[in-house]
């Protein structure tokens, strides 16, 4: 019988050491993951990002078991949101941020699962919306440029960072879960992904 091919995971933890809740340490995060049975654990900074290496299998067998560890160990529900080596690969080639600036921040969220919505290409102005300040002192709005199936591309001007969240935006408007990363981690885990 031949062994089981193997896949080179990330895992992307959504929430995790963020403003002090469901605080646990990537030493423990590593642990967890060994204990599940998967192989070559390795984290990468401190909010939740998991790289290890599991049998082929459809990718909602491993996500499954890391949610319900990470459930018990932090006494509520818990979103893993999983990519292979290869879609991360694919997302960091994808990624249409040539020519965006250098007063901006890119990053790039992470969804739960296909919602087949779109999202805006900006954020909306008017009342209460969150772009329409920004667009009053002459700063431009968040963009959404070419989403994907399961990733939205995200580039915010360095003056808002702080008064926009577009993760929330994008929870609220697509309908799913995600999780967000800076460009810069995203190409840092591709690449630790790709061995």
């Amino acid at each position: 019988m031949r062994a089981a091919a193997k896949v080179r995971y990330v895992a992307l933890l959504r929430a995790v050491n963020v403003g002090g809740t469901s605080v646990i340490t990537m030493e423990e995060t590593r642990r967890l993951f060994a204990a599940l049975g998967f192989e070559d654990v390795a984290t990468h900074g401190a909010s939740g990002n998991v790289l290890f290496t599991a049998a082929a299998r459809g990718s909602d067998v491993p996500r499954r078991a890391i949610e319900e560890a990470l459930a018990a160990r932090l006494g509520k529900p818990a979103t893993v949101i999983l990519r292979t080596g290869a879609e991360m690969r694919a997302v960091v080639d994808g990624a249409p941020f040539e020519g965006a600036g250098e007063d901006v921040r890119l990053s790039i969220a992470f969804l739960d699962a296909p919602t087949g919505k779109a999202m805006p290409a900006r954020l909306p102005d008017g009342p209460g919306g969150a772009a329409s300040a920004a667009t009053a002192s002459g700063v431009s709005g968040v963009a959404f440029p070419s989403p994907r199936e399961r990733e939205v591309y995200v580039v915010t001007p360095r003056a808002l960072v702080r008064g926009v969240d577009p993760h929330e935006l994008i929870e609220k408007t697509l309908g799913t879960r995600a999780t967000v990363r800076t460009w810069n981690v995203v190409q840092t885990l591709a690449r630790l992904a790709a061995g």
